[in-house]
C-alpha cells in the first residue's frame, strides 16, 4: 500500500471490511460538528475545528481506530471499558454494533 497524499487516497486504501463503519463514524462526526474540516494528517483521516485537530480515525482489517479518546474522563469510563485501546485510543471492532 502506498502512503496516501490526500484524504481521498487514504479512504480508497481503507480495507473494504471497515468502510461501512468508517463511513458511519465520519457521518456522525460531521453531524455533530458540521463546520469541522476533514483532512489527512499523520497518514490517517482526521477532523479539525478552528484549525486544530480534535479527532483522528483509521480504518483497519479488524477495527476502526479512533484517536484521541479521553478514556480516563469519568463520563466515558464505563461506556468504553469493553473496548480495546490505549490510554487515549479506542478500537471499534467491525463485528459488533456501535452507534445508530
Amino acid at each position: 500500500m502506498n502512503k496516501p497524499t490526500n484524504l481521498e487516497e487514504y479512504l480508497q486504501q481503507v480495507p473494504d471490511a471497515s468502510k461501512p463503519l468508517l463511513r458511519a463514524l465520519r457521518a456522525l462526526i460531521k453531524s455533530i460538528v458540521p463546520e469541522a474540516e476533514e483532512t489527512l494528517s499523520y497518514g490517517i483521516g482526521g477532523f479539525k475545528f478552528n484549525n486544530r485537530f480534535f479527532i483522528y480515525y483509521s480504518g483497519n482489517k479488524q477495527h476502526i481506530g479512533l484517536y484521541p479518546v479521553p478514556r480516563t474522563y469519568k463520563d466515558f469510563e464505563q461506556a468504553l471499558q469493553s473496548f480495546k485501546g490505549g490510554k487515549s485510543t479506542l478500537q471499534l471492532p467491525l463485528d459488533r454494533p456501535h452507534f445508530p
